[in-house]
């Protein structure tokens, strides 16, 4: 496969949802700011994450996760610039946790720097 130079970069934002539909994690990435946000739904005892990773199996410190994690009610929280390689293929993964303990996952997304 040929190189056609660099990545075309781009903002991600997801959203994990409930089996009815209610949104209980969103997460953005701005690619300008190399920023990671995370906002968690559903009350003080919820808990959410959304986190990146390398989608190709780089060695340290490429592929370690970065990640943002925040409880619910408690609004945005960013990470600030993040240091990773720029001009490549991340995939973006969210979890959430009720405050009765019952867990979702997303799918793991792509997304480039």
């Amino acid at each position: 496969m040929g190189s056609s130079g660099a990545a075309s970069a781009n903002d991600k934002t997801m959203v994990l949802k409930k089996a009815d539909g209610t949104v209980v994690v969103k997460a953005t990435w701005d690619d300008l700011t190399d920023n990671l946000c995370v906002i968690v739904y559903g009350g003080s005892g919820a808990w959410g994450q959304v986190g990146i990773a390398s989608h190709y199996g780089l060695s340290e410190p490429d592929r370690a996760i970065r990640s943002a994690s925040n409880s619910g009610g408690a609004g945005w929280y960013c990470t600030g610039n993040l240091s990773i390689r720029e001009d490549a293929l991340y995939d973006m993964q969210l979890r959430w946790e009720g405050s009765t303990g019952n867990w979702l996952y997303s799918q793991k997304q792509t997304f480039y720097t």
